[in-house]
């Protein structure tokens, strides 16, 4: 087949106005009509059958599917189920040094730690409240894998440590709920 050779740049082709026989026999009759934004996560794939399911069912559900999967929660809802009626007293995390090694990466550790702390809306990787659980006080620390893996660093051991004290200093009984992916190397101290 021989080569066509073509010195000007082709039209882009205009996309095609999709409107079906009604905007044939009426034009403009689809502007009357507001279009309706659907809500982007309407819907969550269940992770063990690939069906498609409607997010405020899930909601409902706990986040558990009916094949009985259990889905992925982050911190804040993790704390508002363990508690009765959701209601609990939200205990600040120490601020520590968020580079203490000057880690080199392809990614500043400071970037990452920014990035994750958006994402999450917590500081590091561990969150705690106090609140009742079946009406006994008590202090809560959750691990959040949306945190960079729910890894370990100086924030989250912090963190722990705060919480425990809560406890005592309280005298009440303290739950940990963890999901980590292991130490963060970033603060890791080199061999």
């Amino acid at each position: 087949m021989a080569e066509q050779r073509n010195d000007k740049p082709a039209k882009p082709t205009p996309p095609r106005e999709r409107g079906g026989w009604l905007a044939k026999i009426a034009p403009g009759v689809r502007n009357l009509v507001a279009k309706r934004e659907a809500p982007e996560n309407l819907w969550v794939k269940c992770p063990d059958t690939g069906e498609m399911l409607y997010r405020p069912d899930l909601e409902a559900a706990l986040w558990v599917t009916p094949s009985g999967s259990h889905m992925r929660i982050g911190a804040g809802m993790r704390l508002r189920f363990t508690f009765d009626d959701g209601r609990y007293e939200k205990i600040a995390s120490p601020i520590v040094v968020d580079d203490p090694l000057k880690f080199p990466d392809d990614k500043p550790y400071p970037e990452r730690l920014k990035a994750a702390r958006k994402a999450t809306g917590e500081q590091d990787s561990m969150a705690i409240g106090f609140g009742k659980i079946k009406g006994q006080d008590t202090v809560v620390v959750v691990q959040d894998f949306a945190f960079m893996g729910g890894s370990l660093g100086m924030g989250a051991g912090e963190t722990f440590v705060k919480a425990a004290q809560e406890a005592v200093k309280r005298k009440v009984p303290f739950v940990i709920f963890s999901a980590s992916g292991g130490a963060r190397m970033q603060e890791a101290p080199w061999p």
